[in-house]
C-alpha cells in the first residue's frame, strides 16, 4: 500500500524533510504502521501514501504545507478518521501524504454557558463531549464557593492581562479585594479595591487581607512557589484557578477547582450568574485598610 522510495542519501528527499520538521518517531513509513491511516472508516476505499505524519503543533503544520507545496505533493489531513465520504485517504494516482492530526488534541479552552470551545483539530468529538459534561460541574462547584465566600479576593496572573476590565467588574460586584502577581504588576493600579502584589513581595498590610481571605480566585497565574509562599498563603483557602491550558495548572499548587477557560469569558460567567442567583456582596472590599497603601501597587 505504501510508495516505497529509496532516496535515504538524497537531501532532497522529501520523507527525510518531513523527519527533520516532526521528528524521527512521528514519520510512519512502513506498512504495518501506516495501513489505518491508508483506509476509511468504512474499509472500502484506500489508497497510497509516501509517509504518515504526524504534527504537534500550528507551526508543524504551516512547515509541512509549504513544503508539500513547493513539491507538489497533496496533503491528505486527518482527524478522527470517522468520515463515510472517502475524504480521509489519499487521491488515487497522485503522490500524496497523509497529516495525521492526533498529537494536536488539546481543548484549550471550554466555555458551557457561552456554548463555545477552542479545541486543537484532533481532539475527537468523544473526548469533548466528556470534557464539555465535567466542564459544566466544575463551573457549578466553583460558583457554588464564590458565592459562599465571605472574604473573596481576585487575583490575576499575567495571562489575565487582557481581562482587566472583566475582573475588576467581578471585583466590584462582589466587594472582594483586587491582587496581581509579580507579572501583572500595575494591572488594577488607582483602583480602591487594589492591594497590590499577592506573594513573598506583599506589603505587611497586603498580607493581613490575604491572611483573613477565605478564597481566592485566580485568573492566569501559574501559583507558583513565590505567589503562594509555598502554600502559605492559601492555607484554609478554597482557591479557584482559571487559565488557558491545563499545562499551567497544578505545577507548584493544587486548586480546589480548575477552569481552563478564557479568564476574561469566565469572569463574566461568574458575574452573571451571581446576579441571576442575587447573591450579596461579601461587603470585604468595604473593610481594607486606608488605600495609601495600596493604589500605587
Amino acid at each position: 500500500m505504501l510508495i516505497e522510495t529509496n532516496l535515504a542519501a538524497d537531501p532532497n528527499c522529501i520523507v527525510d524533510a518531513f523527519r527533520e520538521i516532526v521528528g524521527d518517531a512521528h514519520v510512519l513509513t512502513k506498512s504495518d504502521d501506516v495501513a489505518a491511516y491508508l483506509t476509511d472508516w468504512t474499509g472500502q476505499y484506500s489508497s497510497d501514501a509516501l509517509a504518515v505524519v504526524r504534527p504537534a503543533s500550528t507551526e508543524d503544520v504551516a512547515a509541512l504545507i509549504k513544503l508539500c507545496k513547493e513539491r507538489n505533493i497533496a496533503v491528505v489531513p486527518q482527524g478522527g478518521r470517522t468520515g463515510l465520504c472517502c475524504g480521509g485517504v489519499p487521491i488515487e494516482g497522485r503522490e500524496s501524504v497523509v497529516v495525521s492530526l492526533a498529537r494536536m488534541n488539546a481543548i484549550r479552552t471550554l466555555n458551557p454557558q457561552g456554548r463555545t470551545v477552542i479545541a486543537e483539530a484532533g481532539v475527537i468529538l468523544e473526548t469533548l463531549h466528556e470534557a464539555a459534561l465535567q466542564e459544566g460541574s466544575i463551573h457549578e462547584e466553583a460558583l457554588g464557593m464564590i458565592a459562599s465566600a465571605k472574604r473573596p479576593l481576585v487575583l490575576a496572573g499575567a495571562g489575565a492581562v487582557g481581562a482587566k476590565d472583566n475582573l475588576i467588574a467581578l471585583s466590584e460586584r462582589l466587594e472582594a479585594p483586587l491582587a496581581t502577581t509579580l507579572k501583572g504588576t500595575g494591572l488594577f493600579k488607582g483602583h480602591p479595591n487594589n492591594i497590590g502584589y499577592f506573594g513573598t513581595l506583599s506589603t505587611a498590610e497586603a498580607y493581613d487581607v490575604i491572611g483573613v481571605s477565605d478564597c481566592v480566585i485566580v485568573f492566569g497565574a501559574l501559583m507558583h512557589i513565590l505567589t503562594t509562599d509555598r502554600g502559605e498563603l492559601l492555607k484554609g483557602k478554597r482557591v479557584i484557578q482559571v487559565n488557558n491550558y491545563t499545562s499551567d495548572v497544578g505545577r507548584f499548587y493544587q486548586p480546589d477547582a480548575t477552569l481552563i477557560a478564557d479568564a476574561a469569558q469566565t469572569a463574566d460567567n461568574f458575574l452573571y450568574w451571581l446576579n441571576e442567583a442575587e447573591v450579596a456582596p461579601s461587603g470585604f472590599a468595604n473593610e481594607l485598610p486606608s488605600h495609601r497603601y495600596f493604589c500605587a501597587s
